[in-house]
């Protein structure tokens, strides 16, 4: 661990405000860990436009610098507490409201953080240590694992405890996750060899117990892919905005009545109709005799996967045709 001392440094923060925004509104908003985050900005462009997810303002937010124990993007990310929650409702958001004549919701419901690595790890412990401002949670390659820097004798294994303890020991929070991780995620069985920093197995364990608890989440486990790996994010980052934004209204959105009105696409706000654990055991019946006819046929995997769109519909997804083995360019 190295040892770090006080430095003057200039935090950058990019911000999207759609052409959609009308002045003087209060408007749904994301905040994203180690801006500025361009594909994110892109996506809601793209979105937006087509009345998929609610008109929305988009924070990106540089790190202080660094990686890791000891450094100030570790300190920020990784430390378990509600802190950097806090500095971003009591100096980034304001500010962002006066330089860009902007008004930012008090809605929990409208408010999502989101991050890659220790970035995402930070986005669920803004909304878990302040469930009062936001309720929706983007993550890429969580470091849900012990990196916490210095120690805290509350949470003694870092983000670790999101599924050794914290989750499974406390009332489920109206907290909305989507997250992701690799195969090829990382393991950093370090000196302590404590088997609390492999990756892989604790976004997996987060999943099981986000699952036990009734949580609405989602879960992609990316074939072939790396620690934040960007063509995975590039490839999921859509659909991953319109899951977690599921529930909130849409302003001009086309109605029944064909007319133009705010809607629903599905009232997910109360108890789940249909239970994570369902739906993951409907996407695996839907993949396996495919992964099986591979096995038969070829004798290997090719990398292929599937996820589940918000309305039920399976995409299923892989860099050949499984029975062919023909690139798909």
């Amino acid at each position: 661990v190295t040892t770090s001392y006080p430095a003057p440094y200039t935090r950058y923060v990019a911000v999207y405000v759609p052409k959609q925004y009308v002045p003087g509104t209060a408007a749904p908003f994301i905040v994203g860990a180690d801006g500025p985050d361009r594909a994110l900005f892109t996506a809601l462009d793209n979105l937006i436009a087509e009345h998929k997810v609610p008109m929305m303002i988009a924070i990106s937010i540089g790190n202080g610098s660094g990686d890791g124990p000891g450094s100030e993007r570790g300190l920020e990310y990784d430390t378990m507490s509600g802190k950097y929650a806090e500095f971003v409702e009591a100096e980034v958001l304001p500010l962002v409201e006066k330089q860009y004549n902007v008004k930012l919701t008090k809605d929990p419901e409208g408010r999502m953080t989101m991050g890659g690595s220790s970035g995402a790890s930070c986005a669920l412990a803004m909304a878990w240590y302040h469930t009062e401002w936001y309720h929706r949670v983007l993550s890429y390659s969580g470091t849900y694992v012990n990196q916490q820097w210095p120690p805290n004798p509350e949470t003694p294994h870092g983000a670790f405890e999101f599924h050794e303890h914290l989750i499974p020991n406390s009332p489920a929070k109206p907290i909305r996750i989507w997250m992701e991780v690799g195969d090829k995620d990382l393991l950093n069985p370090n000196v302590m060899r404590d088997d609390m920093h492999d990756w892989v197995v604790a976004n997996e364990k987060m999943a099981t117990v986000l699952a036990a608890k009734g949580y609405h989440y989602q879960f992609v486990f990316a074939r072939n892919a790396g620690h934040t790996d960007r063509p995975t994010k590039q490839q999921t980052l859509p659909e991953a905005l319109e899951y977690l934004w599921l529930g909130y209204p849409i302003e001009g959105k086309i109605g029944s009545n064909g007319g133009r009105e705010p809607s629903f696409r599905r009232d997910d706000l109360g108890p789940s109709r249909v239970s994570s654990k369902q739906e993951a055991e409907t996407l695996m019946n839907a993949l396996l005799p495919v992964a099986e006819r591979m096995l038969r046929q070829h004798g290997e995997f090719y990398p292929y996967g599937g996820y589940m769109k918000p309305a039920g519909e399976i995409v299923q997804m892989g860099v050949a045709d499984p029975d062919t083995r023909t690139p798909k360019i």
